[in-house]
């Protein structure tokens, strides 16, 4: 009995160690999409959204928040999201 809860308990840890994060679920949908023109989030290594998200097979790139809310509008001069990011914190800061 004692093995078979054992048992229970690390299958329930290993579930939630090996679940899809929001992030990679929607890549996997994107990935499998037919439309031409996508974008498929990059991930981090926690599952998380990478700042920086560009249009495949475009010159389009937008700033995401790690929850996978958009910061910015698509844009060619969209290079780096660090300033986007960090008005974003200091604006979400302020409203606090």
């Amino acid at each position: 009995m004692n093995s078979f809860c054992f048992l229970i308990a690390v299958s329930c840890c290993l579930v939630g160690v090996f679940a899809a994060s929001d992030c990679e679920e929607h890549r996997q949908r994107e990935l499998n999409s037919k439309v031409k023109a996508k974008l498929i989030p990059k991930c981090d290594a926690n599952g998380d959204y990478e700042a920086l998200q560009c249009f495949e097979g475009s010159k389009f790139c937008t700033c995401w928040r790690p929850d996978g809310s958009h910061i910015t509008d698509p844009s060619i001069a969209i290079k780096t999201c660090k300033c986007h990011l960090h008005r974003d914190r200091e604006l979400a800061r302020s409203k606090k």
